[in-house]
Protein backbone atom coordinates (compact mmCIF):
# COMPACT_ATOMS: atom_id res chain seq x y z
CA UNK A 1 0.00 0.00 0.00
CA UNK A 2 2.87 2.33 0.27
CA UNK A 3 3.51 2.65 -3.10
CA UNK A 4 -0.28 3.31 -3.90
CA UNK A 5 -0.58 6.59 -6.00
CA UNK A 6 2.97 7.51 -5.47
CA UNK A 7 5.00 9.35 -8.26
CA UNK A 8 7.57 8.07 -9.47
CA UNK A 9 9.25 9.51 -12.23
CA UNK A 10 12.00 7.25 -14.56
CA UNK A 11 14.90 8.57 -16.79
CA UNK A 12 14.09 5.80 -19.36
CA UNK A 13 17.76 6.02 -20.96
CA UNK A 14 18.25 3.73 -24.15
CA UNK A 15 19.14 0.41 -23.30
CA UNK A 16 18.93 0.57 -19.66
CA UNK A 17 14.69 2.07 -20.08
CA UNK A 18 14.11 -1.16 -22.07
CA UNK A 19 16.26 -3.84 -20.49
CA UNK A 20 16.06 -2.81 -16.30
CA UNK A 21 13.86 0.23 -16.14
CA UNK A 22 10.64 -0.53 -17.42
CA UNK A 23 10.81 -3.67 -15.96
CA UNK A 24 10.98 -1.76 -12.68
CA UNK A 25 7.99 0.86 -13.53
CA UNK A 26 5.83 -2.00 -14.63
CA UNK A 27 6.72 -4.02 -11.37
CA UNK A 28 5.97 -0.47 -9.39
CA UNK A 29 3.16 0.57 -11.79
CA UNK A 30 1.29 -3.06 -10.72
CA UNK A 31 1.54 -2.17 -6.63
CA UNK A 32 -0.28 0.72 -7.92
CA UNK A 33 2.17 3.52 -8.49
CA UNK A 34 1.61 6.31 -10.81
CA UNK A 35 4.66 6.36 -13.61
CA UNK A 36 6.18 9.17 -15.42
CA UNK A 37 9.56 8.99 -17.32
CA UNK A 38 11.62 10.83 -19.85
CA UNK A 39 12.97 8.94 -22.77
CA UNK A 40 16.59 8.65 -24.48
CA UNK A 41 16.43 7.43 -27.89
CA UNK A 42 13.34 4.70 -27.44
CA UNK A 43 10.52 7.14 -27.19
CA UNK A 44 8.65 5.20 -29.55
CA UNK A 45 8.80 1.88 -27.61
CA UNK A 46 7.39 3.43 -23.94
CA UNK A 47 4.17 5.47 -26.11
CA UNK A 48 3.50 1.92 -27.91
CA UNK A 49 3.64 -0.55 -25.18
CA UNK A 50 0.51 -1.61 -23.36
CA UNK A 51 2.26 -2.65 -19.83
CA UNK A 52 2.35 0.77 -18.59
CA UNK A 53 0.06 3.93 -18.96
CA UNK A 54 2.04 7.02 -17.84
CA UNK A 55 0.71 9.27 -16.53
CA UNK A 56 3.75 11.64 -18.10
CA UNK A 57 6.06 11.15 -21.05
CA UNK A 58 8.84 13.47 -22.60
CA UNK A 59 11.34 12.98 -25.18
CA UNK A 60 14.34 14.03 -23.94
CA UNK A 61 15.66 14.09 -28.16
CA UNK A 62 12.51 16.41 -28.85
CA UNK A 63 14.47 18.90 -26.74
CA UNK A 64 17.78 18.33 -27.47
CA UNK A 65 17.35 18.44 -31.01
CA UNK A 66 15.19 21.83 -30.84
CA UNK A 67 15.58 23.60 -27.90
CA UNK A 68 14.40 26.85 -28.96
CA UNK A 69 11.30 25.09 -30.36
CA UNK A 70 10.56 23.46 -27.17
CA UNK A 71 10.68 26.64 -25.55
CA UNK A 72 7.93 28.39 -27.28
CA UNK A 73 9.25 32.00 -26.54
CA UNK A 74 9.49 31.22 -22.48
CA UNK A 75 12.31 33.35 -21.33
CA UNK A 76 14.60 32.54 -18.65
CA UNK A 77 17.36 33.95 -17.87
CA UNK A 78 20.78 31.89 -16.64
CA UNK A 79 20.98 34.14 -13.45
CA UNK A 80 17.68 32.70 -12.29
CA UNK A 81 18.72 29.16 -13.17
CA UNK A 82 21.68 29.29 -10.94
CA UNK A 83 19.65 30.53 -8.46
CA UNK A 84 17.36 28.30 -8.58
CA UNK A 85 19.31 25.75 -8.94
CA UNK A 86 21.31 26.54 -5.94
CA UNK A 87 24.68 26.99 -8.00
CA UNK A 88 27.40 29.55 -8.92
CA UNK A 89 27.67 28.66 -12.66
CA UNK A 90 26.11 26.24 -14.72
CA UNK A 91 29.42 26.14 -17.28
CA UNK A 92 31.63 23.23 -15.06
CA UNK A 93 28.42 21.37 -15.48
CA UNK A 94 27.82 22.06 -19.50
CA UNK A 95 31.74 19.39 -19.77
CA UNK A 96 29.02 16.68 -19.72
CA UNK A 97 27.21 17.73 -22.94
CA UNK A 98 29.72 16.03 -25.26
CA UNK A 99 28.28 16.34 -28.32
CA UNK A 100 27.68 20.07 -27.76
CA UNK A 101 31.33 21.00 -26.29
CA UNK A 102 33.30 18.19 -28.21
CA UNK A 103 33.37 17.70 -32.41
CA UNK A 104 32.82 14.24 -33.52
CA UNK A 105 32.45 14.55 -37.30
CA UNK A 106 35.84 16.82 -37.58
CA UNK A 107 38.22 14.23 -35.75
CA UNK A 108 37.95 10.66 -34.29
CA UNK A 109 37.48 9.40 -31.47
CA UNK A 110 36.10 13.32 -30.61
CA UNK A 111 37.68 16.70 -31.06
CA UNK A 112 37.64 19.11 -27.89
CA UNK A 113 36.85 21.74 -29.94
CA UNK A 114 33.29 23.13 -29.24
CA UNK A 115 30.65 21.71 -31.95
CA UNK A 116 27.74 24.12 -31.39
CA UNK A 117 28.21 27.81 -30.40
CA UNK A 118 27.10 29.30 -26.73
CA UNK A 119 23.92 30.09 -28.08
CA UNK A 120 23.02 26.65 -28.71
CA UNK A 121 24.04 25.47 -25.85
CA UNK A 122 21.88 28.46 -23.48
CA UNK A 123 18.58 27.31 -25.92
CA UNK A 124 19.21 23.66 -24.01
CA UNK A 125 20.30 25.19 -20.81
CA UNK A 126 17.42 27.16 -20.69
CA UNK A 127 15.20 23.96 -22.40
CA UNK A 128 15.67 21.51 -19.34
CA UNK A 129 14.87 24.26 -17.24
CA UNK A 130 11.75 24.52 -18.72
CA UNK A 131 11.15 20.89 -18.52
CA UNK A 132 12.04 20.59 -14.89
CA UNK A 133 9.28 23.56 -14.73
CA UNK A 134 6.53 21.35 -16.58
CA UNK A 135 7.11 18.27 -14.55
CA UNK A 136 7.16 19.57 -11.28
CA UNK A 137 3.69 21.38 -12.32
CA UNK A 138 2.22 18.12 -14.34
CA UNK A 139 3.64 15.22 -12.44
CA UNK A 140 4.83 16.36 -9.27
CA UNK A 141 7.21 13.13 -8.86
CA UNK A 142 8.22 12.31 -5.44
CA UNK A 143 11.06 9.88 -6.23
CA UNK A 144 13.02 9.73 -9.62
CA UNK A 145 14.98 7.36 -10.96
CA UNK A 146 17.64 7.06 -13.30
CA UNK A 147 20.63 4.82 -14.14
CA UNK A 148 23.35 6.68 -12.93
CA UNK A 149 24.09 10.54 -13.28
CA UNK A 150 25.39 11.07 -16.88
CA UNK A 151 24.73 14.55 -18.21
CA UNK A 152 23.65 18.32 -18.21
CA UNK A 153 19.56 16.88 -17.97
CA UNK A 154 20.36 14.67 -14.88
CA UNK A 155 22.44 16.99 -12.67
CA UNK A 156 20.11 20.05 -13.09
CA UNK A 157 16.90 17.84 -12.09
CA UNK A 158 19.09 16.57 -9.28
CA UNK A 159 19.89 20.51 -7.89
CA UNK A 160 16.06 21.44 -9.08
CA UNK A 161 14.52 18.68 -6.85
CA UNK A 162 17.05 18.51 -4.17
CA UNK A 163 16.08 22.39 -3.19
CA UNK A 164 12.01 20.64 -3.11
CA UNK A 165 12.82 17.77 -1.50
CA UNK A 166 12.80 15.58 -4.09
CA UNK A 167 15.30 12.37 -3.99
CA UNK A 168 17.30 10.91 -7.65
CA UNK A 169 17.87 7.73 -7.41
CA UNK A 170 20.48 6.24 -9.29
CA UNK A 171 23.65 3.38 -9.06
CA UNK A 172 26.88 3.94 -9.18
CA UNK A 173 30.32 1.31 -9.04
CA UNK A 174 31.80 0.39 -5.99
CA UNK A 175 35.16 -0.43 -5.42
CA UNK A 176 34.22 -4.11 -5.00
CA UNK A 177 34.27 -5.72 -8.69
CA UNK A 178 31.44 -6.12 -9.88
CA UNK A 179 29.80 -4.88 -6.72
CA UNK A 180 27.03 -1.82 -7.37
CA UNK A 181 26.00 0.62 -4.99
CA UNK A 182 22.31 3.20 -5.10
CA UNK A 183 23.49 6.83 -4.87
CA UNK A 184 21.57 9.87 -4.36
CA UNK A 185 23.92 12.37 -5.94
CA UNK A 186 26.13 13.00 -8.74
CA UNK A 187 28.73 13.02 -6.29
CA UNK A 188 28.33 9.70 -5.43
CA UNK A 189 28.25 10.66 -2.23
CA UNK A 190 24.90 10.17 -0.52
CA UNK A 191 23.14 6.48 -0.09
CA UNK A 192 22.32 3.64 1.85
CA UNK A 193 26.27 2.38 1.63
CA UNK A 194 27.35 5.96 2.99
CA UNK A 195 24.37 5.82 5.97
CA UNK A 196 25.55 2.14 6.52
CA UNK A 197 29.16 3.10 6.66
CA UNK A 198 29.03 6.27 9.35
CA UNK A 199 26.64 3.74 11.41
CA UNK A 200 29.47 0.90 11.65
CA UNK A 201 32.18 3.39 12.21
CA UNK A 202 30.58 5.24 14.72
CA UNK A 203 29.87 2.20 16.89
CA UNK A 204 32.90 0.45 15.79
CA UNK A 205 31.75 -2.76 14.75
CA UNK A 206 29.98 -4.88 11.92
CA UNK A 207 27.86 -7.81 11.65
CA UNK A 208 30.49 -8.84 9.09
CA UNK A 209 33.21 -8.48 10.12
CA UNK A 210 34.54 -12.13 9.56
CA UNK A 211 32.81 -12.24 5.95
CA UNK A 212 34.53 -8.40 5.23
CA UNK A 213 38.17 -9.28 6.73
CA UNK A 214 37.65 -12.35 4.12
CA UNK A 215 37.07 -10.30 1.06
CA UNK A 216 39.80 -7.81 2.29
CA UNK A 217 42.28 -10.32 2.27
CA UNK A 218 41.25 -11.93 -1.01
CA UNK A 219 41.29 -8.11 -2.80
CA UNK A 220 44.45 -7.41 -1.72
CA UNK A 221 46.03 -11.37 -2.54
CA UNK A 222 44.54 -10.68 -6.40
CA UNK A 223 46.07 -7.09 -6.49
CA UNK A 224 49.96 -8.39 -5.24
CA UNK A 225 49.74 -11.56 -7.52
CA UNK A 226 48.22 -9.95 -10.51
CA UNK A 227 50.85 -9.72 -13.19
CA UNK A 228 53.71 -7.42 -14.30
CA UNK A 229 51.40 -6.74 -18.06
CA UNK A 230 47.80 -7.11 -18.76
CA UNK A 231 46.96 -9.36 -21.57
CA UNK A 232 45.09 -6.64 -23.53
CA UNK A 233 42.52 -7.42 -26.23
CA UNK A 234 43.92 -7.57 -29.81
CA UNK A 235 40.54 -6.06 -31.35
CA UNK A 236 42.40 -5.63 -34.85
CA UNK A 237 40.48 -8.71 -36.32
CA UNK A 238 37.56 -8.03 -34.41
CA UNK A 239 37.38 -4.23 -35.60
CA UNK A 240 38.08 -5.18 -39.31
CA UNK A 241 35.03 -7.72 -39.46
CA UNK A 242 33.05 -5.42 -38.26
CA UNK A 243 34.26 -2.93 -40.29
CA UNK A 244 33.43 -5.12 -43.18
CA UNK A 245 30.36 -6.00 -41.89
CA UNK A 246 28.68 -2.55 -41.73
CA UNK A 247 30.35 -1.35 -44.52
CA UNK A 248 28.47 -3.53 -47.04
CA UNK A 249 25.30 -3.61 -44.79
CA UNK A 250 25.03 0.11 -45.33
CA UNK A 251 24.20 -0.32 -48.83
CA UNK A 252 20.61 -2.38 -48.01
CA UNK A 253 20.24 0.09 -45.48
CA UNK A 254 17.70 2.77 -45.27
CA UNK A 255 18.54 6.93 -45.23
CA UNK A 256 20.40 7.67 -41.91
CA UNK A 257 18.83 10.74 -40.62
CA UNK A 258 21.93 12.82 -39.47
CA UNK A 259 21.19 15.47 -36.38
CA UNK A 260 20.99 19.10 -38.19
CA UNK A 261 22.26 20.39 -34.56
CA UNK A 262 25.15 18.10 -33.90
CA UNK A 263 25.93 16.57 -37.59
CA UNK A 264 27.40 13.03 -37.56
CA UNK A 265 27.64 11.74 -33.75
CA UNK A 266 29.13 8.26 -32.45
CA UNK A 267 25.34 7.24 -31.99
CA UNK A 268 25.31 7.54 -36.19
CA UNK A 269 28.57 7.53 -37.52
CA UNK A 270 28.67 3.40 -38.36
CA UNK A 271 25.78 3.75 -40.49
CA UNK A 272 28.05 6.16 -42.94
CA UNK A 273 30.52 4.68 -44.74
CA UNK A 274 33.07 8.04 -45.22
CA UNK A 275 32.97 8.12 -41.71
CA UNK A 276 33.16 4.24 -41.00
CA UNK A 277 36.05 4.61 -43.50
CA UNK A 278 37.73 7.19 -41.07
CA UNK A 279 36.94 6.14 -38.43
CA UNK A 280 38.54 2.44 -38.61
CA UNK A 281 41.68 3.74 -40.40
CA UNK A 282 42.19 6.19 -37.93
CA UNK A 283 42.04 3.79 -34.87
CA UNK A 284 44.87 1.40 -37.28
CA UNK A 285 46.94 4.49 -37.55
CA UNK A 286 46.41 5.38 -33.85
CA UNK A 287 47.45 1.67 -32.70
CA UNK A 288 50.52 1.82 -35.11
CA UNK A 289 51.96 5.02 -33.94
CA UNK A 290 51.10 4.78 -30.38
CA UNK A 291 52.82 1.64 -30.22
CA UNK A 292 56.16 3.28 -32.00
CA UNK A 293 56.10 5.86 -28.84
CA UNK A 294 59.66 5.91 -27.37
CA UNK A 295 57.66 4.78 -23.56
CA UNK A 296 59.98 5.33 -20.39
CA UNK A 297 61.12 1.77 -18.90
CA UNK A 298 59.14 1.98 -15.53
CA UNK A 299 61.76 -0.55 -13.42
CA UNK A 300 64.25 2.88 -14.30
CA UNK A 301 62.07 5.08 -12.39
CA UNK A 302 62.07 5.73 -8.81
CA UNK A 303 60.41 8.02 -6.28
CA UNK A 304 57.00 8.56 -8.55
CA UNK A 305 54.00 9.87 -8.34
CA UNK A 306 50.98 8.14 -10.56
CA UNK A 307 48.91 9.78 -12.78
CA UNK A 308 46.37 7.15 -14.66
CA UNK A 309 45.10 8.49 -17.75
CA UNK A 310 41.07 8.19 -17.35
CA UNK A 311 39.11 7.37 -20.30
CA UNK A 312 37.19 10.54 -22.33
CA UNK A 313 34.85 11.29 -22.80
CA UNK A 314 33.37 9.91 -20.01
CA UNK A 315 31.27 10.79 -17.15
CA UNK A 316 33.32 10.59 -14.33
CA UNK A 317 35.88 12.67 -15.29
CA UNK A 318 33.90 15.33 -17.00
CA UNK A 319 30.86 16.19 -14.48
CA UNK A 320 32.71 15.02 -11.26
CA UNK A 321 36.37 16.24 -12.23
CA UNK A 322 34.93 18.62 -14.55
CA UNK A 323 38.01 21.33 -13.40
CA UNK A 324 40.70 18.83 -14.13
CA UNK A 325 39.27 16.91 -17.31
CA UNK A 326 42.00 18.56 -19.43
CA UNK A 327 44.30 15.91 -18.71
CA UNK A 328 47.52 17.18 -20.42
CA UNK A 329 46.88 20.42 -18.48
CA UNK A 330 46.49 18.24 -15.19
CA UNK A 331 49.67 16.58 -15.68
CA UNK A 332 51.51 19.49 -16.64
CA UNK A 333 50.66 20.89 -13.36
CA UNK A 334 51.22 17.99 -11.16
CA UNK A 335 54.47 17.39 -12.38
CA UNK A 336 55.51 21.59 -12.04
CA UNK A 337 54.54 21.28 -8.24
CA UNK A 338 55.74 17.52 -7.11
CA UNK A 339 58.10 18.34 -4.08
CA UNK A 340 62.11 17.49 -4.59
CA UNK A 341 63.47 14.86 -6.97
CA UNK A 342 59.76 13.41 -7.39
CA UNK A 343 58.60 12.92 -10.70
CA UNK A 344 55.43 12.05 -12.40
CA UNK A 345 54.81 8.81 -14.10
CA UNK A 346 51.18 8.73 -16.62
CA UNK A 347 50.27 5.54 -18.08
CA UNK A 348 47.14 5.64 -20.42
CA UNK A 349 43.62 3.55 -20.11
CA UNK A 350 43.68 0.62 -21.61
CA UNK A 351 40.51 0.97 -22.94
CA UNK A 352 41.48 3.90 -24.53
CA UNK A 353 44.11 2.52 -27.11
CA UNK A 354 43.04 3.50 -30.40
CA UNK A 355 40.99 5.80 -29.44
CA UNK A 356 43.53 8.43 -28.13
CA UNK A 357 45.41 10.42 -30.86
CA UNK A 358 48.99 9.50 -30.68
CA UNK A 359 50.23 13.60 -30.57
CA UNK A 360 48.06 13.66 -27.51
CA UNK A 361 50.25 10.71 -25.71
CA UNK A 362 53.04 12.86 -27.27
CA UNK A 363 52.31 16.06 -25.80
CA UNK A 364 52.24 14.06 -22.24
CA UNK A 365 55.72 12.48 -23.48
CA UNK A 366 57.67 15.60 -24.00
CA UNK A 367 56.06 17.54 -20.43
CA UNK A 368 58.64 18.30 -18.16
CA UNK A 369 58.68 15.82 -14.99
CA UNK A 370 56.95 13.43 -16.86
CA UNK A 371 57.19 9.98 -17.49
CA UNK A 372 55.00 8.28 -20.30
CA UNK A 373 54.62 4.13 -19.89
CA UNK A 374 52.96 1.88 -21.45
CA UNK A 375 49.42 1.43 -21.06
CA UNK A 376 49.82 -2.86 -20.50
CA UNK A 377 51.23 -2.25 -16.97
CA UNK A 378 49.28 -3.66 -14.41
CA UNK A 379 47.77 -0.84 -12.49
CA UNK A 380 48.69 -2.52 -9.20
CA UNK A 381 52.42 -3.37 -10.82
CA UNK A 382 52.70 0.90 -11.02
CA UNK A 383 50.86 1.33 -7.58
CA UNK A 384 53.64 -0.60 -5.64
CA UNK A 385 56.12 0.77 -7.57
CA UNK A 386 55.18 4.18 -6.85
CA UNK A 387 55.03 6.64 -3.71
CA UNK A 388 51.74 8.29 -4.14
CA UNK A 389 48.54 8.06 -6.53
CA UNK A 390 47.39 11.41 -7.72
CA UNK A 391 44.11 11.57 -10.20
CA UNK A 392 40.73 13.16 -10.60
CA UNK A 393 38.49 9.33 -10.41
CA UNK A 394 38.98 5.89 -11.04
CA UNK A 395 39.01 2.14 -9.69
CA UNK A 396 42.53 2.89 -8.49
CA UNK A 397 41.84 5.00 -5.76
CA UNK A 398 40.10 1.51 -3.89
CA UNK A 399 43.15 -0.44 -4.91
CA UNK A 400 45.76 1.65 -3.78
CA UNK A 401 43.74 2.07 -0.53
CA UNK A 402 43.91 -1.93 -0.42
CA UNK A 403 47.74 -1.59 -1.22
CA UNK A 404 48.06 1.23 1.61
CA UNK A 405 49.21 3.67 -0.99
CA UNK A 406 48.48 7.42 0.18
CA UNK A 407 46.34 8.89 -2.78
CA UNK A 408 45.60 12.53 -3.68
CA UNK A 409 41.66 13.01 -5.16
CA UNK A 410 41.48 16.03 -7.66
CA UNK A 411 38.26 16.44 -7.43
CA UNK A 412 34.93 15.18 -5.07
CA UNK A 413 33.72 11.82 -5.97
CA UNK A 414 31.95 10.19 -2.47
CA UNK A 415 33.68 6.71 -3.09
CA UNK A 416 37.29 7.98 -3.46
CA UNK A 417 36.93 10.60 -0.62
CA UNK A 418 35.83 8.07 1.49
CA UNK A 419 38.97 5.58 1.57
CA UNK A 420 41.68 6.12 4.62
CA UNK A 421 44.39 6.26 2.69
CA UNK A 422 42.50 9.27 -0.17
CA UNK A 423 42.72 13.46 0.82
CA UNK A 424 41.29 15.65 -1.87
CA UNK A 425 42.92 18.86 -3.72
CA UNK A 426 41.56 21.70 -5.51
CA UNK A 427 44.06 23.68 -5.65
CA UNK A 428 47.74 23.00 -7.12
CA UNK A 429 49.49 25.46 -5.03
CA UNK A 430 48.86 23.00 -2.30
CA UNK A 431 50.02 20.22 -3.82
CA UNK A 432 53.59 19.60 -2.41
CA UNK A 433 52.74 19.92 1.13
CA UNK A 434 49.59 17.52 0.74
CA UNK A 435 52.17 15.09 -1.13
CA UNK A 436 54.40 15.40 2.31
CA UNK A 437 51.59 14.95 4.93
CA UNK A 438 50.43 11.83 3.36
CA UNK A 439 54.03 10.05 2.86
CA UNK A 440 54.40 10.94 6.58
CA UNK A 441 50.97 9.67 7.55
CA UNK A 442 51.42 6.56 5.79
CA UNK A 443 54.19 5.33 8.05
CA UNK A 444 52.02 5.25 10.62
CA UNK A 445 49.19 2.89 9.08
CA UNK A 446 48.01 0.30 11.00
CA UNK A 447 45.45 -1.12 12.75
CA UNK A 448 42.96 1.52 12.68
CA UNK A 449 43.33 1.85 9.28
CA UNK A 450 42.76 -1.98 8.19
CA UNK A 451 39.67 -1.60 11.04
CA UNK A 452 38.43 1.23 8.87
CA UNK A 453 38.90 -0.66 5.50
CA UNK A 454 36.77 -3.87 7.30
CA UNK A 455 34.39 -1.25 8.13
CA UNK A 456 34.26 0.40 3.88
CA UNK A 457 33.98 -3.37 2.82
CA UNK A 458 31.10 -4.30 5.02
CA UNK A 459 28.69 -1.50 3.88
CA UNK A 460 29.35 -2.76 0.28
CA UNK A 461 28.68 -6.01 0.84
CA UNK A 462 25.50 -5.25 3.08
CA UNK A 463 24.45 -2.02 0.87
CA UNK A 464 25.86 -3.52 -2.57
CA UNK A 465 24.21 -5.98 -5.34
CA UNK A 466 25.70 -7.45 -7.96
CA UNK A 467 22.65 -9.81 -9.86
CA UNK A 468 24.55 -9.42 -13.15
CA UNK A 469 24.01 -5.63 -13.29
CA UNK A 470 26.02 -4.74 -15.81
CA UNK A 471 24.95 -7.81 -18.49
CA UNK A 472 21.41 -7.55 -18.24
CA UNK A 473 22.00 -3.50 -19.26
CA UNK A 474 25.03 -3.64 -21.75
CA UNK A 475 24.54 -6.69 -23.29
CA UNK A 476 22.08 -9.36 -24.62
CA UNK A 477 21.83 -11.54 -21.57
CA UNK A 478 18.92 -12.07 -20.24
CA UNK A 479 17.68 -14.01 -17.16
CA UNK A 480 14.64 -13.75 -15.48
CA UNK A 481 16.02 -14.53 -11.64
CA UNK A 482 18.78 -11.76 -12.41
CA UNK A 483 15.85 -9.07 -13.27
CA UNK A 484 14.16 -9.94 -10.43
CA UNK A 485 16.68 -9.15 -7.97
CA UNK A 486 17.77 -6.12 -9.54
CA UNK A 487 14.03 -4.90 -9.63
CA UNK A 488 13.20 -6.50 -6.39
CA UNK A 489 16.45 -4.04 -5.32
CA UNK A 490 15.28 -0.96 -6.85
CA UNK A 491 11.60 -0.96 -5.32
CA UNK A 492 13.22 -2.01 -1.90
CA UNK A 493 15.36 1.20 -2.04
CA UNK A 494 12.59 3.60 -3.59
CA UNK A 495 10.39 2.20 -0.34
CA UNK A 496 13.14 2.77 1.80
CA UNK A 497 13.07 6.50 0.06
CA UNK A 498 8.96 6.89 0.40
CA UNK A 499 8.41 6.17 4.06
Amino acid sequence: MILKNKKIFFFFQRDWGIRIGFYIAKKLYDDGAIIGGLTFKQHKYHISQKDIIYSYLQSYDLILENPDEYLGGSEYSLELICKDLGIKSIWPYVQSLRNHVKSYRSKFYYDFKQNVPDENIIFFIKAIYKFLVTLEKSFKPEIIVMPNFVSLVHIMTYFYFKKRNVKCLAVTTSGLKNQFIFTHDFLDSEGPFFDEFTKIKNIKKTELQSKAQLVLQEEINNLVNQKKFLILNNTLFYNFLRFVYNFFLNFFRSKVEISKTFGVTVDNCKSLNRYLFRDYTRQIYYMHKCNRIKYYDLDQISNFAYMPLQFQPEANIDIISASFNNQIETARQIAMNLPDDMTLVVKDHPQMHGFRSPKYLEKILKTPNVKLIKNDYSSSYVLKKSEILISSTGTTFFESALLKKPAILLGNLGTNKILPNTKTLMNFQFLPDLVQELLDLSKKWGEDYDKEMIFIISALLKKGFNSNYEKLWETNYFNEFDLKEVVSKFENEILNILK
